[in-house]
């Protein structure tokens, strides 16, 4: 009995799936901790993303990042977050 596997897209020079696109590929997705807590405390001071990136020294796509996934922990307020961009 033989198995037909889907082939897999090939991959670009670039790194790149011909049709797709890697979402978010050039962001950090690893943080320190302490690093997280501190921009969830700083959100939940009111502080807002680009003066917590600022506070950070971090980018904003990234600050971000980290404020979602706070907030899929229920740590921030989801709703909040949006009202921030």
């Amino acid at each position: 009995m033989s198995v037909n596997l889907k082939k897999q897209p090939k991959l670009k020079s670039h790194g790149l799936f011909t049709d797709y696109t890697i979402l978010l590929e050039n962001q950090e997705f690893r943080h320190k901790n302490d690093v997280v807590r501190e921009a969830a405390t700083l959100f939940n001071a009111g502080k807002d993303v680009s003066q917590i990136s600022r506070l950070l020294k971090r980018p904003k796509m990234e600050v971000t990042l980290m404020l979602l996934h706070q907030a899929t922990k229920s740590r921030i307020d989801i709703q909040d977050l949006v009202k921030g961009w």
